[in-house]
């Protein structure tokens, strides 16, 4: 098992350097936050069921409940988005929080080079977590994503 895990992280080294380059292409990802768990664990963006707060577990490679797929919405914003057992569904904001709910149009500015996911076209909140522990609901937090925390990589599956 601890062969998985330094196997990932050599994977997610070499995936932050390579995104320091280019935006990402349309495609599936696994969405990891850049903060490993205190548990030594890398996260991943996790659908928790419909109309739930998405929330961050340990990541699990083809795992479809972390399967997210990037589209092309604008030349700068993308959508994310997932189908899982045919419901088609999307992150959204829902209060504090990123909701996972029925795709209602929302789009999300991917910044290169730290991959902060940023609210659409408004740029003023970004994707987060506090600690980055199994379970922990998935943020809004106001700015453009400075912290560590609020800073993911993009897995392609």
């Amino acid at each position: 098992m601890h062969f998985l895990f330094i196997f990932t992280a050599f994977l997610l080294a070499a995936q932050v350097s390579f995104s320091q380059q280019t935006i990402p292409a349309d495609g599936n990802y696994a969405i990891l936050n850049a903060v490993i768990s205190p548990q030594g664990n890398p996260v991943a963006l996790t659908f928790d069921g419909n109309g739930n707060a998405a929330i961050v577990t340990p990541f699990i490679p083809g795992a479809y409940n972390q399967t997210w797929t990037l589209t092309s919405a604008t030349t700068t914003t993308k959508t994310v988005h997932s189908t899982l057992n045919g419901l088609e569904v999307q992150p959204a904001t829902g209060g504090g929080f990123i909701i996972v709910a029925s795709p209602r149009g929302n789009t999300w500015t991917i910044v290169t080079g730290t991959y902060t996911l940023i609210q659409g076209a408004r740029n003023t909140s970004s994707w987060g977590v506090a600690v980055s522990t199994s379970g922990e609901t998935v943020t809004i937090t106001s700015g453009t994503g400075v912290d560590a925390r609020s800073r993911w990589v993009l897995l392609p599956i």
